[in-house]
């Protein structure tokens, strides 16, 4: 047994599908059960599985139990961690794992070891979340039976003997190993190309006497030989219990899946108060006076797209005031929407004739590309709309460029509206017009960067007083470095100019000579410095490669007098410029496209907002920036200048509330850094990223303008999700109400690849 898995080398994705998930629904008492004719090993299994959560998710995963009192044990998922138990009455034993696993929007690979013969305690329980080991905060006694494999009642995704604690989540791949450790690596792989965790085939070989694999393909009908079927070679089939394969709202077969993940509401939405719940596609959208919306887990730019929404019910007695639209999570944006009972048109050009009474399914197509969205019910559109011809579209001019969303919510103050929506999960009522798409990771385009950490990396080091070479897995060329232990100074180091500077101070630039220099895969460092090298202390390292394709550009120049511009190397409009002189002290100036050149922020301290006159107003072009130096002109100074990229890097603003459910922003990717300020307060900058907090929730902060040492404080935290990042503190730093916040963000995988984090 160990703690740490060996990565055997670079992995080969076979290309493995999983055809189809169970949907367990805990408002169905949804489980399977089974009773073994005889026990296997109740001190030695592995439990392997791939599971996307919902928000009501707790509830017990696998469990056998028996007697009226609880005479059991089980692996469930609590508050958002997973844990075991142990209980006989006098004897009880529990534990949770220490990190939180709530990211709803994509799914994670689990992997249960038992074995309590081994000798040191932590030995004797284990969980792996996408491999990465995670511990628990206690362990069973040495050579334990567990309920587990017994011959008694077990259930998967209730409690057993008190039938209750149902739980409610998507479910795949479920395989059971009785007698055996079986590593997370039998069951999964490492994608070269994307560097995420994906399905393989099992390779493990014999199951035990107990074992069994559940893949939920036969979904003809809801017996224990088609959907509980047990394709191990075991028999081991388990019986479905109040589940459904019935077309329509209540199908539980569902072709979310690890292999092909599918949009559903979003609940890391802070505007939507109420979770959405079975399977994230239900939802009950409470009065417009406290604005609740329901977003989809999905943004696209491009594309044709189609999804269904049924009309549930509504609690208001003169008219089903349901908004049916599309949208922006950032800025909450309605871009287009249409409310039912009267037809009125948002923004407010008009009315159609749209109307849609319980059962009714309206129907949704998107066509990006040409800028139309069309709008229908129960198998036709509003204003006779043909969407493959382009003709009759409730609107033609969506005027946007931002990445758009599925979107709902109330137009009633007197009433609640209940929808249950479709991306295609568990196939459409009515066939999507020719050339438009589910919203599914299969139909999301390829990105430019299939794996952020080519081109951004953090990298954690110890420092040694003497020489070593730190990777980061490319040839950089500017690094970013602080001291985590002491109140050393950052130092932002570039291999254009060879040269680095404090980003906490106004000071003029230092040159590297030979105590730095760049290597194929990092960099060498060959220094006594503390700011980059004292013996013993941690340090972390942000290291970006130059790239118009990653959106990055590094710009040395010397400015004259006045307002003039200056050439970069992107192709687009940057949305985020960080300049300073190089040889005066001078402050650094930061431009954010979320503030418009209008205004300007410093970087080594932490004042608002300025209005200021540093780019004269002008926004930067896709071939130059505007910049006054004041009174450093004839100074050489550098611009490090980013540009968004789809998938990969993310510049922008939210706007906080003071609540500990806060904002959620989507990027369309699974951060690996994120960089921001509170724009509208006398706060500083802070950074948080993935290798630090390896696990929800993010909080280890670091502080841009000041040397401090690295601390964590749960009012300024976030958790890092497969689409974006939720603010989970109610702290001003990062939250202050109704205040503006920039960041930009650095992806460690695009969404269309993301696992659950």
């Amino acid at each position: 047994m160990f703690n740490t898995l060996t990565r055997m080398g670079a992995s080969n994705p076979s290309g493995y599908e999983i055809e189809k998930s169970l949907r367990f629904n805990n408002s169905d008492s949804a489980y399977l059960s089974r009773t073994p004719s005889s026990a296997g090993n109740r001190k030695t299994f592995t439990l392997s599985f791939w599971f996307k959560p919902t928000p009501d998710v707790n509830g017990r995963i696998f469990e056998a139990g028996s007697g009226s009192g609880y005479n059991g044990s089980a692996l469930y998922y609590s508050d958002e961690k997973f844990g075991w138990i142990y209980d006989t009455g006098p004897t009880f034993y529990a534990s949770t794992t220490n990190n939180l696993f709530r990211d709803c929007s994509a799914w994670y690979h689990v992997c249960f070891h038992v074995d309590t013969t081994q000798g040191t305690a932590d030995e004797r329980l284990k969980v792996y979340v996408n491999s990465e080991f995670n511990g628990f905060n206690s362990y069973p006694p040495q050579n334990l039976d567990f309920h587990l494999n017994n011959n008694i009642a077990h259930s998967f995704g209730r409690r057993t003997h008190q039938n209750d604690n149902y739980i409610s989540a998507y479910f795949a791949e479920i395989h059971f190993i009785d007698g055996s450790i079986v590593t997370p690596y039998n069951f999964a792989e490492t994608d070269t190309t994307t560097g995420q965790w994906i399905p393989k085939e099992y390779e493990g070989g014999n199951y035990g006497t107990n074992g069994f694999y559940l893949n939920f393909s036969d979904n003809s009908d809801t017996t224990a030989t088609t959907l509980g079927k047990d394709y191990s070679g075991q028999g081991n089939n388990w019986t479905p219990n109040n589940f459904s394969v019935a077309a329509g709202t209540g199908d539980d077969s569902s072709e979310d899946t690890p292999t092909n993940n599918y949009c559903t509401l979003n609940s890391q939405s802070h505007r939507n108060l109420t979770a959405p719940t079975n399977g994230q596609l239900d939802l009950v959208i409470p009065n417009a006076a406290v604005n609740h919306h329901g977003w989809g887990t999905f943004e696209v730019t491009s594309g044709k797209w189609y999804w269904e929404c049924t009309y549930v019910a509504t609690s208001h007695s003169s008219g089903k005031l349901l908004f049916v639209g599309i949208g922006n999570h950032n800025d909450n944006s309605d871009v287009r929407a249409v409310r039912a009972g009267d037809g009125e048109l948002v923004p407010n050009t008009g009315t159609i004739e749209a109307e849609w009474t319980t059962g009714d399914i309206v129907m949704v197509a998107l066509d990006y590309d040409n800028s139309k969205w069309y709008l229908g019910k129960n198998g036709s559109w509003f204003l006779s709309g043909d969407p493959v011809n382009g003709t009759g579209y409730v609107h033609n001019n969506l005027t946007s460029t931002k990445p758009l969303s599925p979107k709902f919510y109330n137009a009633t103050a007197n009433g609640n509206q209940s929808i249950s929506v479709n991306f295609g999960a568990r196939g459409f009522t009515y066939t999507p017009p020719t050339g438009f798409k589910a919203l599914c990771t299969k139909n999301l385009p390829t990105p430019t960067i299939k794996n952020g950490t080519d081109y951004f990396n953090t990298v954690l080091y110890t420092g040694n007083d003497g020489s070593q070479n730190i990777d980061v897995g490319f040839q950089p060329s500017a690094f970013w470095v602080k001291n985590r232990d002491s109140t050393y100074n950052h130092a932002w180091t570039n291999f254009v100019t060879n040269t680095y500077l404090y980003p906490n101070l106004t000071d003029d630039e230092g040159a590297i000579g030979s105590a730095i220099s760049q290597l194929s895969n990092g960099f060498n460092l060959d220094t006594t410095s503390n700011v980059f090298n004292n013996n013993g202390d941690d340090y972390v390292a942000w290291a970006w490669k130059e790239s118009a394709t990653a959106g990055f550009d590094i710009v040395s120049f010397t400015p004259s007098s006045g307002t003039n511009t200056y050439s970069h190397g992107l192709g687009v409009k940057p949305d985020f410029i960080i300049f300073k002189s190089r040889e005066s002290a001078a402050n650094w100036d930061v431009y954010s496209s979320a503030l418009t050149a209008e205004y300007k922020l410093y970087l080594n301290d932490d004042s608002a907002k300025i209005d200021s006159g540093f780019m004269s107003d002008t926004e930067p072009t896709s071939s130059v920036f505007s910049f006054n130096p004041g009174n450093q002109d004839g100074n050489d100074h550098i611009a490090y200048c980013f540009s968004n990229v789809k998938g990969y890097l993310k510049a922008g603003s939210y706007t906080g509330n003071a609540n500990a459910n806060g904002p959620f922003v989507y990027t369309g990717f699974k951060p690996a850094m994120v960089f921001g300020k509170d724009a509208s307060g006398a706060d500083n900058w802070w950074i948080f990223d993935n290798k630090r907090n390896t696990s929800n929730v993010v909080k280890n902060r670091i502080f841009p303008s000041l040397n401090n040492v690295e601390g964590a404080v749960n009012a300024d935290s976030l958790d890092f999700v497969s689409n974006g990042f939720k603010i989970r503190g109610s702290g001003n730093f990062m939250n202050e109400n109704n205040n503006t916040f920039v960041y930009i963000a650095f992806a460690e995988t695009p969404f269309k690849y993301a696992t659950a984090r």
